[in-house]
């Protein structure tokens, strides 16, 4: 058996701009993430694991179960943690 890659698509929505009103509002700064298993094979045991550049919020990580051959995994309302001394030093 020859093994194939794991091929994936995925898909963020995201708002484009953060800033105070988003940390003091628990509004989500990624509103959906849409994690394609394009491959024929199912995944177990997935790790999403999001970074960002800066300092405006602390990394998240998040794992799925499983993610059917052929299949679209959402997460929603991603609970990214928000560095309130960050943002409010924002103009």
């Amino acid at each position: 058996m020859i093994d194939q890659p794991a091929t994936c698509s995925v898909s963020i929505d995201y708002s484009e701009r953060v800033n105070f009103a988003f940390q003091q509002n628990s509004i989500p700064v990624i509103r959906r993430i849409e994690i394609t298993n394009d491959s024929a094979q199912d995944w177990y045991h997935v790790t999403c694991r999001i970074e960002v550049k800066l300092d405006w919020a602390e990394a998240h990580q998040q794992t799925i179960a499983h993610i059917p051959a052929g299949t679209t995994y959402t997460l929603t309302d991603v609970p990214l943690s928000l560095e309130l001394d960050y943002l409010t030093q924002l103009s």
